[in-house]
């Protein structure tokens, strides 16, 4: 699993508990803006939890959707609590030219469930 967190603190709470945990050979946290620390993926990914700062959630999907295989699982989380910041990203990645299939359902006030249909070319 590859996690990227913006904030250092953040980050090392998280390593505390993956660490506590016995879960550090499994588990990397890239700490800096996840545009630039999800930038060189090994693929396949098979799931994504984009949940980071809406303003930036679209820019961060593009980024990582040329890693994601056939099937893969995109949740969103906090759509239904802040739909203006999300409506670019809600347009993009339920516009069925994109290789989704895109469903909010009813948790945390709207969480965006999405699943590659089919390869998405480079």
């Amino acid at each position: 699993m590859i996690s990227a967190e913006r904030v250092p603190r953040k980050a090392e709470r998280a390593r505390a508990h993956i660490a506590e945990a016995g879960l550090e050979q499994y588990v990397e946290i890239r700490v800096g803006d996840a545009r630039e620390t999800l930038r060189a993926l090994d693929g396949p990914v098979d799931m994504f939890l984009n949940d980071g700062f809406p303003d930036v959630a679209l820019e961060v999907h593009r980024l990582v959707t040329p890693a994601l295989r056939p099937g893969a699982l995109v949740i969103t989380d906090d759509v239904g609590l802040m739909p203006d910041l999300y409506a670019d990203y809600l347009a993009w990645i339920r516009d069925p030219a994109h290789g989704f299939v895109s469903v909010r359902i009813p948790f945390h006030g709207g969480t965006e469930f999405s699943v590659l249909t089919e390869a998405v070319p480079a």
